[in-house]
């Protein structure tokens, strides 16, 4: 099961501006998984263990991102080469976040072949997601991983900024999907003023932080929810910073 055709890693894919950013179908989940995978083991090598990086599967990755373009849960949108080729991708939906309200949508995830990094095409994917976003939430919330510079840099390009809650593993152990991935840190604007022709001004919450035993950590990309709330309790916040619209 694979995207024929795609570009290989060694490979030269199209130019970036033959991409096109479009919703996804069911037809695009092998591509996303292999996008998936690849991003993950080219972003995470020396974030996360060599076991887990190791034993990414396209296929599960491909039949969990059929069922979510499926059920219309999350919105997802790819940037596809003119043979269809998925390059990137990104999804969000409502948060997952145990102290969440239906008003707060999530970037869960936003992934880009390795071989097409910083061309352009990840800022045009997050441009489509926050727009969809912008039309179901009036807030929005992402994690990345603590020592994940370079997705770091680019949410700040975008906007965001930390809110400072932080999960964080309070008992070392192992999880049944494999070793348990490190601190991640959320960024979350905040809406606080509408109207005009000018960018919503938005608020982001400020410090806060979370505490319990087996706090999972995943990344943007793991659509578990009980592996987001699971042991974890949000015990402090307070004042409010700048942070980016959430509109484009």
């Amino acid at each position: 099961m694979t995207d024929d055709g795609a570009p290989a890693a060694d490979e030269t894919p199209a130019p970036p501006a033959q991409y096109v950013i479009r919703s996804a179908t069911v037809e695009d989940a092998v591509g996303i998984a292999e996008t998936h995978v690849a991003s993950w083991r080219a972003a995470y090598r020396g974030l996360l263990p060599e076991e887990l990086l190791d034993g990414l599967s396209v296929e599960r990755r491909t039949t969990q991102w059929q069922e979510d373009i499926r059920s219309a849960d999350l919105d997802v949108h790819i940037a596809a080469d003119p043979a269809g080729h998925v390059g990137g991708f990104i999804a969000g939906g409502r948060s997952r976040d145990g102290d969440a309200t239906g008003t707060v949508g999530e970037l869960m995830a936003i992934y880009v072949r390795p071989q097409l990094w910083s061309l352009g095409i990840g800022g045009r994917l997050h441009s489509a997601g926050v727009a969809g976003l912008a039309t179901r939430f009036e807030q929005a919330t992402l994690w990345v991983l603590e020592g994940n510079a370079r997705s770091r840099a680019f949410y700040e390009r975008q906007g965001w900024r930390p809110d400072g809650t932080v999960k964080r593993h309070r008992r070392r152990r192992r999880s049944p999907r494999g070793p348990l991935p490190p601190d991640a840190e959320r960024l979350r604007p905040q809406p606080v003023a509408r109207g005009g022709s000018a960018p919503d001004a938005l608020r982001v919450q400020g410090p806060a932080r979370v505490r319990g035993t087996g706090c999972d950590v995943a990344d943007m990309s793991d659509k578990t929810p009980a592996r987001r709330r699971r042991g974890c309790e949000v015990v402090g916040r307070s004042g409010p910073v700048q942070g980016p619209a959430l509109s484009v």
